[in-house]
């Protein structure tokens, strides 16, 4: 249940926690961390007496991404941001993104505000806490683009393609270590059962670019900035400067790649769980006086 009170939502009960992916990902792509957070938050509900409970986990898509790869994504952040709003029950949620899901996170909060009880942002950047060629790191524009050009001139649906952009997507978001053969098939059959169209993962391109951070400080909500030092793809002073815009606190993973749910589930759910409960330690209902 939500209550409106100003701008915020106050939250009487557990929230549904959604986690939004970024650029040509899906909900697959958070790998085991939902299951992990799950069972983070489950182990302190049953710690804690006086919990109403762990709150619910889902990863909706973005129109052009996994479940919804044959729709058009919108042209903007705002208009996929409505998109997944469409497809999730009203509040209270708890947003998390990652990347360009940071950005569609900080927009829904902007604009549905009554709705949202907590804001994360994971390895994201905005305009204009970030010069362009810190937002996508400059020696990855040419590849990135070179990349999805070879991959409109080949048949997308080829194998050999998938298996190329995936390598390629790989490379940019995950360490060396990470780099497990299994794990590239894995994302092999995913695209190929739910391909993203190349003009779909353009479009995605150019809104994340053009977004310009709606929010400013205070923030009236709890918010979490995370960032990883070894991010190839975005630089972490990026995230380092939304902090300080909104006023929040920045938490550091020293040595992770972009995709810190990837990397480090087991790391990321144990601050995120703390996180969340400093913030909300629930309490059930008071029961009826004796009588």
């Amino acid at each position: 249940m939500t209550v409106a009170s100003g701008r915020a939502a106050v939250m009487t009960g557990p929230p549904t926690i959604v986690l939004l992916r970024g650029w040509m990902r899906d909900g697959r792509h958070w790998e085991a961390f939902p299951a992990v957070l799950s069972h983070k938050l489950r182990e302190a509900a049953v710690a804690n007496p006086s919990s109403s409970g762990a709150p619910v986990i889902i990863a909706p898509d973005l129109p052009g991404n996994g479940r919804r790869c044959v729709e058009r994504t919108p042209a903007t952040i705002t208009q996929m941001m409505q998109a997944i709003r469409e497809e999730v029950d009203g509040g209270p949620l708890l947003l998390i993104g990652i990347s360009m899901g940071g950005m569609l996170a900080a927009e829904w909060v902007h604009r549905h505000p009554d709705e949202i009880v907590g804001l994360v942002c994971i390895n994201s950047s905005m305009r204009p806490h970030a010069y362009p060629w810190e937002r996508l790191r400059v020696n990855n524009w040419l590849r990135i683009l070179t990349r999805l050009t070879t991959t409109l001139v080949r048949r997308s649906g080829e194998t050999a393609a998938i298996r190329s952009l995936e390598r390629f997507i790989m490379q940019l978001t995950l360490r060396p270590e990470f780099h497990a053969e299994a794990r590239l098939e894995q994302w092999v059959r995913w695209t190929e059962a739910q391909p993203v169209a190349p003009a779909n993962a353009l479009r995605q391109l150019r809104a994340a670019a053009a977004y310009r951070d709606p929010l400013r400080a205070p923030l009236q909500i709890p918010c979490l900035v995370l960032r990883s030092l070894g991010d190839a793809l975005v630089h972490p002073v990026c995230s380092e400067r939304l902090a300080t815009a909104w006023r929040q606190k920045l938490l550091t993973h020293p040595e992770a790649g972009h995709d810190l749910p990837v990397e480090d589930p087991e790391w990321l759910a144990e601050a995120l769980a703390s996180w969340y409960n400093s913030h909300w330690p629930l309490k059930k209902a008071a029961e009826p006086s004796p009588k």
